[in-house]
């Protein structure tokens, strides 16, 4: 019944959302290394998606992907980087730099460059010539009065910049920029106010004066409301139960206004799902938020997310799913039929997941008596990393290689790591939420291995 019912509610609300593509394409003079990094955020519920842009003989990259609306954007190369930069569908950017001068080089041509460029104008002379941000972090250094006078007069000074370009913008870009530049300074006027223990309730700030499109979209205007949320929970006094909590939270509306809400809510919705599974609790509370929202592409993120975890939910067959070994062997997960099983992902540039595997460790020494216990551990790296991984660390238990596995992607939750099951000697799921051990060595993993299995 919950499930029908958040899916149906999904289906009968959506929409097609016309779209166009964005493309970016480069030159690196001098580089160091022949690739680069390139992520970006359609939302702020949505997974991230994340390229690897190879470089030809020329030292010339490429990527193109369909975009609906403005996102958010990084680029890494090496030490260098550049963050949360705005792109728009129809964007065709050309981007050069000498890697030897990466900051006196740095370059955009094309349709849409107007806005990297005076994205990189900003960046210049508020990060690299002098870090404002850092100074302003030093909350000590300031009273009150005049930590607030620094922040208005700098918020003033970047919205007056914005204003003498406006029109080289689209109306998207031009709102989300104003918003960010507002968000930015008021995250660290809150942040004042938490560090020397004063109520927010003196943060002035007109929610009014954002679209709830553009609200729920800003980066920093979302981080503040977050942050008020937070303050706002810290005196809840029922911290322990989800529904109430996630009522209270509904309230928000009032203040910051639906869109930026929905985020929030979206956001703890998913959080819950990670923390607990799919309770009962979490369910209703899913079909509370599709009634509540009327965001379509947060709506969606949530069924889907909540249709993964239908799949490994306690009880259930794992799914069987086809991996290699270091040798390049096929193995399935029912290849395991006969011992129960800790089932775990990870890749190489997870590094909680490197303290995981250590601490893992402990826990298998601990059964190292149990022969029908085994730990089976999922790389989700490329093959070169994984063996080089495999055979430098020599880390205990089973580990082999799901790199770019589709499966995997579909029906177990890789996009988090690390991320553990427990599965008995059939095959079925035992536990889907298991605590990290890195967090207390991995006393809480063998207790709840002690329960499920063991019977003690």
């Amino acid at each position: 019944m919950s499930r029908i019912l958040l899916i149906g509610l999904l289906i009968s609300s959506r929409v097609v959302l016309a779209q166009d593509f964005f493309r970016l394409t480069g030159k690196i003079s001098n580089p160091q290394q022949d690739y680069l990094t390139f992520t970006y955020y359609s939302d702020w519920i949505s997974d991230p998606r994340e390229y690897t842009l190879k470089m030809n003989r020329d030292s010339i990259f490429l990527v193109e992907f369909p975009l609906r609306d403005i996102a958010y954007c990084d680029i890494s190369f090496g030490e260098h980087g550049l963050h949360l930069l705005k792109i728009e569908p129809g964007d065709q950017i050309h981007l050069t730099f000498d890697n030897n001068d990466f900051n006196g080089t740095l370059q955009a041509e094309g349709s849409g460059a107007s806005k990297w460029t005076f994205q990189f104008m900003m960046r210049r002379k508020y990060e690299t010539d002098r870090d404002y941000e850092m100074e302003l972090g030093n909350f000590r250094a300031y009273t009150r009065a005049s930590f607030f006078a620094r922040t208005e007069s700098l918020m003033q000074e970047q919205t007056a910049m914005l204003e003498e370009r406006a029109a080289e913008f689209s109306p998207a870009f031009y709102a989300l920029q104003k918003a960010d530049i507002t968000g930015r300074f008021k995250l660290k006027e809150l942040g004042y106010l938490n560090f020397n223990k004063l109520p927010d309730s003196t943060l002035k700030l007109s929610w009014n004066g954002f679209s709830e499109e553009i609200k729920a979209r800003s980066i920093y205007l979302g981080q503040l409301a977050e942050g008020l949320m937070e303050n706002s929970l810290s005196g809840f006094r029922y911290k322990n139960s989800r529904t109430l909590e996630f009522e209270y939270l509904k309230n928000l509306k009032n203040t910051v206004g639906q869109g930026i809400t929905e985020r929030i809510l979206a956001t703890k919705i998913l959080d819950y799902l990670n923390l607990d599974g799919l309770t009962e609790e979490i369910k209703l509370l899913g079909n509370d938020y599709m009634r509540f929202s009327d965001n379509d592409v947060y709506k969606k993120v949530i069924a889907y997310h909540f249709r993964k975890q239908e799949v490994l939910e306690t009880g259930k067959d794992a799914p069987n799913f086809i991996v290699e070994n270091r040798k390049g062997r096929l193995v399935e997960l029912k290849d395991f039929r006969g011992k129960n099983l800790v089932l775990g992902f990870y890749d190489d540039e997870c590094v909680l997941c490197k303290e995981d595997i250590r601490a893992m460790e402990f826990v298998e020494g601990f059964y190292s008596r149990k022969k029908d216990l085994e730990f089976v551990f999922i790389n989700l790296s490329p093959k070169e990393a994984y063996r080089n991984f495999v055979k430098t660390t020599k880390p205990m238990g089973t580990h082999l290689n799901g790199y770019n596995n589709p499966f995997l992607k579909k029906n177990y939750n890789t996009e988090i790591l690390p991320n553990y099951l427990i599965i008995d000697k059939s095959g079925k799921i035992l536990s889907n939420t298991v605590d990290e051990p890195r967090l207390d060595d991995g006393r809480s993993l063998i207790q709840e291995l002690d329960r499920l299995i063991f019977e003690k």
